[in-house]
């Protein structure tokens, strides 16, 4: 017996209508039993027992390059095997096929030849752009990979900064406590305490006598228009003294309101003033002196 080649094709609602009135079974899924020819082997799947069966149900039909050449938004971990996933491609799309008429092979065949004749255009088209967009991607490659570079860079000096600054700081409070600290300081640190709460309130206290430390930064201002003849001379002496000083009007201290407890709230008892404020002291903190 002739082998014979499977011929599947399917038909839209339009087509099994026609199918019908052109005297056919009207269903969607249609049956062609041919000979075979090189072309339809050429189409055709052939499987272990040799049956060949061509099933025209879908068709690539469009297509476009894909890919990142700007990599400035993508994270900093980006590794070889990520870039290579971005890199520009022609990516084809496929459509599912429903004939609106009833086929025959050569009908069939006509159809796919255009349909590949009309993608094979495309493609050497798109082809002829790719290496462009490659060039593109390298260079977005390249770039990303450098501004890592820098960020990683820049971030280290900026650690190796604050370490020099933070060595830096504790060498001054180690040397300040040997040279002005309380006994119980000196011990302390001696020790292997820390006591930096301590440290800074002593030092404030010997260099800024008046001022008062806000550790929990509660203390809120707002500026201050005309200042008092005892801010201006203050705030010029602190300035003089490199300190980063200004007259301010102090609308919340640095002490934490008490809790009443015939009242179940807490107490305000503050007014709002004129203060002086030094910021960055030490590096870090604030400094209030109520005038």
């Amino acid at each position: 017996m002739e082998k014979q080649v499977k011929v599947i094709y399917r038909l839209s609602q339009e087509g099994q209508r026609k199918s019908l009135l052109a005297g056919g079974d009207g269903k969607q899924e249609q049956v062609i039993k041919t000979s075979i020819t090189p072309e339809l082997l050429e189409q055709a799947t052939i499987f272990s027992d040799g049956d060949a069966r061509w099933e025209v149900s879908s068709i690539f039909d469009s297509a476009k390059i894909e890919g990142v050449v700007d990599f400035t938004s993508y994270r900093s971990d980006m590794n070889d095997r990520q870039y290579a996933y971005h890199k520009p491609r022609i990516n084809k799309t496929s459509t599912t096929i429903n004939f609106d008429e009833p086929q025959t092979i050569n009908s069939l065949l006509a159809f796919v030849r255009g349909k590949e004749a009309a993608m094979a255009a495309l493609v050497a088209k798109l082809e002829a752009q790719l290496p462009d967009r490659i060039a593109l991607w390298e260079k977005g490659v390249t770039k990303h990979k450098e501004a890592v570079k820098a960020v990683a860079q820049a971030m280290a000096e900026r650690e190796a900064r604050e370490k020099a600054e933070k060595d830096r700081r504790e060498a001054e409070k180690t040397e300040w406590i040997a040279t002005h600290g309380s006994d119980y300081l000196r011990r302390a640190l001696a020790l292997g305490y820390d006591c930096q709460r301590r440290y800074v309130t002593e030092r404030a206290e010997h260099e800024l006598s008046g001022f008062a430390v806000d550790f929990d930064d509660l203390a809120q201002w707002k500026s201050r228009s005309c200042p008092s003849e005892e801010s201006l001379e203050l705030v010029e002496a602190l300035i003089k003294a490199d300190h980063d000083a200004k007259c301010v009007w102090l609308t919340n201290s640095t002490v934490k309101p008490e809790w009443d407890d015939d009242e179940d709230d807490y107490r305000e008892g503050f007014e709002p003033c004129e203060a002086v404020v030094i910021q960055g002291y030490i590096g870090k903190y604030d400094l209030v002196k109520i005038i």
